[in-house]
């Protein structure tokens, strides 16, 4: 027995990423239907054998349609369907290996972080406060 096993679905669209079913430790499953138009489907294991082991991140790829159709819907809508997702093993290998250009400045070629119009959105709400 693990002392955490997580798995949580996310499915590539053509209108971006959507939430599909989870399994949450000590909770179970909570299923979510899979969307008819799914290019991709990412679920990402977070994965503990036992008090002492380091976590085992991996991402599972389940690919519905071509790399070009996945790599414009990457472009259109992210790489990170949630939090974290450079660190899973084999998820940065994959984009990489659809075609998916890297993005920095200045020659660096690091893995995009999540977007940061929500942070601006957040600072311009705090801002419309006056607690900016």
């Amino acid at each position: 027995m693990s002392a955490s096993d997580e798995i949580d679905e996310m499915h590539l669209t053509p209108n971006g990423w959507v939430q599909g079913s989870s399994k949450i430790d000590f909770a179970g499953w909570t299923h979510r239907d899979t969307p008819a138009d799914r290019l991709l489907t990412a679920s990402f294991r977070e994965h503990i054998s036992s008090s002492y082991s380091p976590m085992d991140l991996s991402p599972d790829m389940e690919k519905q349609a071509s790399d070009a159709d996945i790599l414009a819907a990457l472009q259109n809508h992210g790489i990170e369907p949630r939090p974290g997702t450079e660190r899973y093993r084999g998820w940065p290998e994959f984009v990489r290996q659809i075609g998916y250009k890297k993005t920095g400045g200045a020659g660096h070629d690091t893995f995009p972080r999540y977007r940061p119009r929500r942070i601006s959105e957040f600072g311009r709400t705090l801002a419309r406060r006056g607690q900016a």
